[in-house]
């Protein structure tokens, strides 16, 4: 009878901490070191071995300590593995690479910039003119970036606000048809806002699965912030065993071990020669000339 009740509280109480953990909106931290994290410290076939122990955050952890590293140590004496949280609020910032919006293209402005983008004078070959317009138009594109991606949430907030303060006067005048006609212009902003805010986190979240409309926003961030816990790289271990951490420190060791295999660059090559005695001419003068024309319809 007494085992009947330690084993009913041990349910009772797995039991409490999953309803907890749906509550709470805990995820599991991406931890480094020890992957199996409990052992019976027994020998031969009895001996088994399992990753038990996990690092539980929330939504609210995710967002203020972003360069925060859970590490799992040398269990010792004990037969688990003890966690260590580190927590570094002012990591270095790094330079993102670029990332185009597709919601971007729906604005009346986009259009125009990247015709004014294309429409710059740039000397030399085919291949130079468009790689050229190409960086051109990539840096004009980062800056609308930059100005337009926080107007999602601020647009769609905004038409929130109006469709809320219409829909309290059409309360109080439920037949004044010119704030009836004005309540279908704003949800129809507002729907565009939201359809834009979604398209944004869906891309940004890589979550494409998701049928439009399901407007599930929450889950998005969480997505987000998922996926970057998870790519986050703040230490690697040297062939010596090492570990060493920091932005500086980790792309240096990744720059020499790349080198070492790879090689590095010869910077006294010249690769026009080389090309030369590699690349043979295959095409007359006029069909250079051909090649080399103006598109036209």
């Amino acid at each position: 009878m007494i085992l009947f009740w330690v084993l009913l509280d041990d349910r009772l109480l797995w039991m409490s901490l999953k309803i907890a953990y749906k509550m709470l909106n805990w995820t599991t931290y991406g931890s480094q070191g020890f992957f199996h994290t409990w052992c019976n410290k027994r020998s031969n076939d009895d001996c088994i071995s399992k990753k038990l122990d996990r690092v539980l955050v929330n939504d609210a952890w995710l967002g203020k300590y972003t360069n925060s590293v859970a590490s799992f140590l040398p269990p010792i004496i004990s037969d688990h593995s003890p966690s260590l949280v580190k927590l570094e609020l002012q990591g270095r910032r790094k330079n993102c690479s670029f990332k185009f919006f597709n919601f971007l293209t729906e604005r009346e402005d986009f259009l125009p910039l990247v015709e004014s983008c294309w429409q710059e004078q740039v000397h030399g070959t085919m291949q130079f003119k468009l790689c050229s317009k190409f960086r051109i138009l990539k840096k004009a594109l980062k800056s609308l970036n930059k100005n337009r991606v926080g107007d999602v949430t601020i647009k769609l907030n905004e038409a929130k606000e109006a469709l809320e303060e219409c829909q309290r006067l059409l309360d109080a005048h439920p037949t004044d048809n010119t704030l009836i006609l004005q309540e279908k212009d704003i949800i129809n902003s507002y729907t565009m806002a939201l359809q834009a805010e979604e398209d944004f986190l869906k891309q940004k979240s890589r979550i494409q699965w998701l049928q439009a409309g399901d407007r599930n926003s929450s889950y998005f961030f969480k997505a987000i912030n998922g996926r970057q816990n998870r790519n986050k790289i703040l230490s690697i271990m040297r062939e010596d065993g090492s570990l060493i951490e920091g932005n500086v420190l980790v792309k240096n060791e990744a720059i020499r071990h790349f080198q070492k295999i790879l090689g590095c660059s010869v910077p006294s090559l010249n690769r026009a020669s080389t090309l030369q005695t590699i690349v043979h001419d295959h095409s007359s003068n006029d069909q250079a000339d051909l090649i080399s024309m103006g598109v036209t319809n």
